[in-house]
């Protein structure tokens, strides 16, 4: 059976495991200790499955670890309403910790790609808005080049009047001196 291994970076990897002819209830009897021994990193306390979500006739199921040591979060955000029969906060806000492992069950556990968990990702999270490409550079500059720009109420500035003067007074290399510094660290 494939399924994915998210390391703590956020990484994902497919990866194929071994499981006895079993139903899903079954599955998670196997998979745990299977689990286990392949990840690089690891939590504290015992691997388990933390969040289920309904995907078509299958369930998209997550496991690892929900306690563990700073430094050892996992940083991928999960998608958001899984179902967990022992975590009251939701699937995406809840601190994980070392590697996730991302598998498809339902009356029989079946394989997971990562473009298969990218498609369910992004219809767990609503799906993404499209960047709206037809409008006009120029709808959004309406001021030519050689237009004044209002700065105050009443007063008008020109693109001649920003020149810098160069007689303003420069620093010497006497007042730039810096002071030694005395503080005790």
């Amino acid at each position: 059976m494939k399924v994915i291994q998210v390391y703590r970076s956020g990484v994902m990897d497919e990866i194929s495991v071994s499981l006895p002819k079993c139903d899903a209830f079954d599955a998670s009897v196997h998979l745990t200790p299977t689990f286990e021994d392949m990840s690089k990193s690891q939590g504290g306390g015992t691997l388990r499955c933390l969040y289920s979500w309904s995907y078509g006739n299958h369930t998209i199921q997550c496991y690892g670890w929900y306690e563990g040591d700073a430094g050892f979060e996992n940083t991928t955000e999960l998608p958001p309403g899984g179902k967990s029969l022992f975590l009251d906060t939701d699937s995406s806000v809840q601190l994980l910790f070392g590697d996730l492992f991302i598998c498809k069950g339902g009356a029989t556990p079946t394989d997971i790609d990562i473009a298969e968990y990218s498609e369910f990702y992004t219809q767990a999270c609503g799906g993404f808005d499209e960047c709206d490409t037809d409008t006009d550079s120029d709808d959004m500059n309406t001021e030519s080049e050689d237009e004044e720009f209002v700065v105050g109420p009443h007063e008008a500035v020109s693109d001649e009047d920003c020149v810098e003067d160069d007689d303003e007074e420069s620093t010497s290399d006497e007042d730039a001196e810096l002071e030694e510094d005395e503080y005790d660290y």
